[in-house]
């Protein structure tokens, strides 16, 4: 399925789900299934029961790669309401062309994977580091015990302080920006494997020395 030009694909609502937290969730609308993911056959291990998708295949292939390139030509950024994220956006990065989507798209680099957690992988509590402006991820398991995420102000685990919990529904999108106010988390404790798209927002170096000189 070919992206139309002016077509919203990830819908995020602009409200915090939780004050204080540079959190928002939203949906992302194209019509790619579970099994499109869950039957691909080419994972890479990059972590202790944690793959990536390194090449999709099959009937499936061209769906998921323009969904794949949605977010690489970094046309997602234009479908986040950024204007309406302005003031928490502005605490965590304080200057003014951070609310600016032309700036955005030029500054950032958008990495995207679509991951498979086996049953047992741990995320234990992390942030990223400072070149990381935010992070969407979206659920691709259509499961009632898809594994939630936990956010938490600390990297204990087992978890504490939990902030938020997000309990997933098929294609249920987070955004969140890299904050030193939370960490997120999560443990495949089900019965099946878990399926994730991860999108990471990075700026270029370029960006960091030119804020702070």
């Amino acid at each position: 399925m070919a992206i139309k030009r002016n077509q919203q694909m990830i819908k995020i609502n602009p409200n915090l789900v939780e004050d204080s937290i540079p959190l928002w969730k939203g949906k992302l609308e194209y019509p790619i299934t579970a099994t499109e993911i869950s039957e691909q056959s080419e994972w890479e291990e990059i972590a202790p029961h944690k793959f990536m998708l390194s090449e999709p295949t099959g009937e499936a292939e061209s769906n998921i790669l323009n969904l794949l390139d949605y977010f690489t030509s970094k046309k997602v950024l234009e479908d986040l309401p950024i204007i309406g994220m302005a003031n928490e956006i502005l605490k965590e990065w304080p200057t003014q062309q951070i609310t600016d989507i032309d700036f955005l798209k030029k500054s950032l680099h958008a990495s995207i994977t679509i991951e498979k957690h086996e049953v047992e992988r741990k995320e234990l509590p992390t942030t990223d580091d400072r070149l990381t402006f935010g992070k969407i991820i979206v659920n691709l398991t259509d499961y009632l015990l898809t594994p939630p995420i936990q956010f938490t102000s600390n990297v204990a685990w087992p978890v504490e302080d939990v902030i938020y919990e997000h309990d997933y529904d098929y294609l249920d999108a987070l955004f969140f920006l890299n904050s030193d106010k939370l960490y997120h988390s999560s443990q495949n404790n089900s019965k099946r494997d878990a399926y994730f798209l991860v999108c990471n927002l990075t700026f270029e170096p370029l960006f960091l020395v030119d804020n702070d000189s």
